[in-house]
């Protein structure tokens, strides 16, 4: 995929994040700070992250009557390289963990690495989490937990 000076500027213009890195290709071309272009939003090209764990096995979960995939949260992402205007990129996701919360709920973990075409050294780099409900797992679960459990008698009972 491949962002276009438009899409930087509608980011920009939804965000309030507007700055001549981004959005002044004149600027860009002027002062040479990133190369001739100005560069896309880190924060746009981390926006990718669920798209790209749909693509993925046992990735982002389609919603259904019974299951979901929740983001549960983004650790360790940094942006290492200026991803360029217009400059195609990609990412390569990893699973890296997967652990059960509760009956139900599985947190699964992923690298992701976003690399520019033809270019070996990431450009921004992430783990990201995701939560899997399983919602008929769930459900049996909370129905075995809310079984009334009658008390035991005292002597003041009898």
């Amino acid at each position: 995929m491949a962002l276009s000076q438009r899409e930087v500027d509608v980011f920009a213009a939804l965000t309030e994040s507007a700055d001549p890195i981004h959005n002044s290709p004149e600027w860009a071309v002027e002062t040479q700070a990133f190369g001739p272009s100005t560069i896309v939003h880190g924060l746009f090209v981390a926006c990718f992250i669920p798209r790209w764990l749909k693509e993925v096995p046992h990735g982002l979960y389609p919603t259904t009557d019974s299951h979901y995939s929740l983001n549960y949260g983004i650790d360790r992402l940094r942006w290492l390289k200026p991803i360029p205007v217009g400059i195609e990129f990609y990412a390569t996701i990893t699973a890296i963990d997967r652990e059960e919360k509760t009956p139900g709920r599985q947190k699964v973990s992923f690298g992701i690495e976003v690399f520019q075409r033809g270019d070996d050294t990431p450009s921004m780099v992430a783990i990201s989490h995701l939560m899997h409900v399983d919602v008929s797992a769930e459900r049996d679960h909370e129905d075995r937990s809310q079984v009334t459990v009658p008390s035991p008698r005292t002597d003041a009972d009898q």
